[in-house]
């Protein structure tokens, strides 16, 4: 049966959807108006923004803009429009607008308001994030910004690369510095997603010492920074959980082998590879006491143990005690060196080779000079001259015996003088 319609039902339709128009222009006509026209390219997804484009326009120092970059992708903002009138784009080109009246407080309001309405909308949290730094509320710009780190993981660098510019600002640092230390996911966060190539800057390394990352980004951090030839600041990061527990460090570190807490390069790191194994155990020859055991097998010069010190300018001497296992080769042997760890330069060698006795002692004396050389290394090193060979040999430890710093060896000088 087909269903007939009368023209006076099809005219109360006419006039009922006049009606709802009516009713939606009257509602949404003012925030309308202040929408742009739509753009062919609406529906392109936009870039990941940069570290800088999060803070644009958000800082001053010296009544100058401090980021001063790019607006942010207007294109999700038109895409969410076109899409669904629900989305809380309006209220986010409401209050650029009332933020273009520098009525932020009115903006941020809005924007609270938004953010009810879609939590995950980065334009929102972006924008609200400037605004509340731009009223010195670090806090909850800061919370914007590790939220959204946390709602769009693919971005969570560029989020972080906000926080350090952030936290470069000499005047905001202290309160960047507090609130992270107050939210310890924050710390992980920030640690976990930092571009590694600004890992050592000076926010970073401020943040580090007051708020230590976890073991494993501090572990990268130290050996960047080492690497680096930073040697004082890799230091201080690396032993601020020994001297937290009230202990001294004594050089080399651990020096009986009794694997003490603390990761490389200023503890032992062993490299076992193709011509070389070395590891830490109880000893075979001196009891209750543990060694180093290492075993060299290869033709080639092999760096087998290696630390860094950081040992004042002055001459020292270490003694290491040693029992040969076994041993095949007339050129192979075993060396221990010292040298500074910033250009290499060798400042005293010690060997192990076919002509020492089976069990002995050891010497190694070098002196440490004034200038460049803030840290040495001090490593054992395999070498067979070219021919293979093996080498079997159990180390007890590495003590220092004497110790004269450049300080007292001026004033014996001195005295001596007529």
């Amino acid at each position: 049966m087909v269903r007939k319609f009368s023209i006076s039902s099809l005219v109360a339709g006419v006039v009922f959807a006049i009606c709802a128009y009516l009713v939606m222009w009257n509602t949404y006509v003012q925030i309308l108006l202040d929408l742009p026209p739509p753009y062919s390219a609406v529906a392109r997804q936009p870039m990941p923004p940069s570290g800088e484009s999060l803070l644009r326009g958000s800082l001053t120092s010296d009544g100058r803009a401090l980021i001063n970059d790019a607006t942010i992708s207007e294109s999700r903002i038109f895409l969410g429009n076109r899409l669904t009138p629900l989305l809380p784009s309006p209220y986010v080109w409401k209050s650029r607008n009332l933020a273009a009246q520098q009525k932020y407080d009115e903006a941020i309001i809005l924007l609270e308001y938004a953010k009810k309405r879609n939590p995950r909308s980065y334009p929102v949290r972006r924008l609200l994030a400037e605004y509340y730094l731009l009223t010195n509320n670090v806090g909850e710009s800061l919370k914007e910004m590790f939220s959204s780190a946390l709602l769009n993981p693919d971005w969570g660098t560029q989020f972080m690369e906000a926080v350090r510019l952030l936290g470069n600002n000499e005047q905001l640092q202290p309160q960047v510095i507090e609130k992270i230390a107050s939210e310890p996911d924050w710390t992980n966060r920030f640690f976990a997603q930092l571009d590694p190539e600004k890992a050592d800057d000076p926010f970073v390394m401020e943040l580090s010492k007051q708020v230590p990352p976890n073991p494993k980004y501090r572990k990268q951090l130290i050996a960047r920074l080492a690497k680096r030839g930073d040697y004082a600041n890799a230091f201080a990061l690396w032993s601020k959980d020994i001297m937290r527990k009230g202990k001294r460090v004594i050089w080399p570190y651990d020096p009986a082998f009794d694997a003490l807490t603390g990761s490389g390069p200023f503890n032992w790191v062993i490299t076992n590879g193709a011509n070389a194994r070395a590891e830490m155990a109880e000893s075979s020859v001196w009891a209750q006491e543990n060694a180093l055991y290492v075993f060299y097998f290869g033709h080639r010069r092999t760096r087998i143990v290696r630390q860094i010190m950081m040992k004042a300018p002055g001459r020292y001497s270490l003694s290491i005690p040693y029992s040969i296992r076994a041993h095949e080769g007339q050129t192979t042997r075993l060396k221990w060196t010292a040298n500074c760890a910033s250009g290499n330069q060798e400042l005293g060698k010690v060997i192990l080779d076919r002509d020492a006795l089976e069990t002995g002692s050891l010497r190694l004396d070098f002196t440490v000079p004034a200038t460049d050389c803030t840290a040495q290394t001090l490593q054992l090193t395999g070498e067979a001259g070219g021919r293979s060979g093996q080498m079997d040999v159990e180390f007890k430890s590495v003590n220092s015996i004497s110790a004269q710093r450049v300080n007292s060896l001026s004033s014996k000088k001195q005295e001596a003088r007529p």
